[in-house]
């Protein structure tokens, strides 16, 4: 009842806090450009972006998110068959799992990226063998090679799907304020009802909370946390991640907690 209570007070700070930007959709052709990706079993995006407009060249990967050589599923892409290989994310929560992240600004302006298998002995990259750019500054996605000029490589799309919701997924799920300094607000959404478990992990993965593990009804859901343990006691500072589990999917996050 407590939390409820203190929910109403804080729901009408949603209206004015807008962390998504919409869904991008980014298409690679493992043929094009400097590549040893043809074949490859798994390919990872690796990638940066600025939400501050600006030049084409390092400073764009300011959010960094991938970790060489790991199979660890972060960016990893999806396989169209004959070396095509595609990914699709909103810009805003995918570049807040950062480590200097959650993205500060009010879009992402500009990407950095190159292309790797699940070890990083392979990659793919524009035809000068560097970074890949592109350029979401103008509403439409441009693709250039390092140079300037148009890399064909790549292609892009954008979409308003909104929040989290990835291509085939039926539950989605974001937190704000973040960084965590006294409370956040969970808001999720499901396409149906089901059991949903909502639970907070620590860096090593070990389950410091479960916030909820009940069946719920379809449609849109808030959750009040005061960033507490499943005793009760505050978290110390530092980044946790959290899941939101239902019979058929589990949605990752990352919070921070800035005490």
């Amino acid at each position: 009842m407590k939390k409820s209570l203190l929910l109403i007070v804080f729901l009408n700070l949603m209206a004015i806090v807008g962390y998504a930007q919409y869904n991008l959709t980014i298409t690679y052709d493992a043929t094009q450009g400097a590549s040893t990706l043809q074949g490859a079993q798994k390919v990872y995006f690796h990638s940066g972006a600025s939400d501050v407009i600006g030049p084409l060249d390092n400073s764009a990967w300011n959010y960094n998110v991938g970790n060489w050589g790991a199979d660890d599923g972060i960016g990893q892409m999806t396989d169209l068959l004959n070396n095509v290989w595609t990914i699709t994310f909103d810009p805003i929560v995918y570049y807040s799992q950062s480590v200097n992240g959650p993205v500060s600004g009010p879009q992402i302006y500009r990407i950095g990226m190159v292309f790797r298998d699940a070890t990083g002995a392979n990659f793919g990259k524009d035809v000068n063998n560097s970074e890949i750019y592109m350029n979401l500054s103008s509403g439409n996605p441009e693709i250039f090679n390092s140079d300037g000029s148009q890399f064909f490589g790549v292609t892009a799309g954008i979409s308003s799907v909104g929040i989290q919701a990835l291509s085939n997924s039926k539950a989605s799920i974001k937190n704000y304020p973040n960084p965590l300094s006294t409370h956040t607000i969970f808001e999720y959404n499901l396409e149906s009802n089901q059991s949903v478990n909502l639970s907070i992990y620590d860096a090593t993965g070990r389950i410091v909370n479960t916030l909820f593990n009940d069946m719920q009804s379809s449609g849109k859901h808030y959750y009040y946390w005061m960033g507490d343990d499943s005793k009760g006691n505050s978290l110390s500072g530092g980044i946790y991640y959290y899941s939101l589990s239902t019979g058929s999917e589990k949605v990752f996050g990352k919070i921070n907690i800035n005490r």
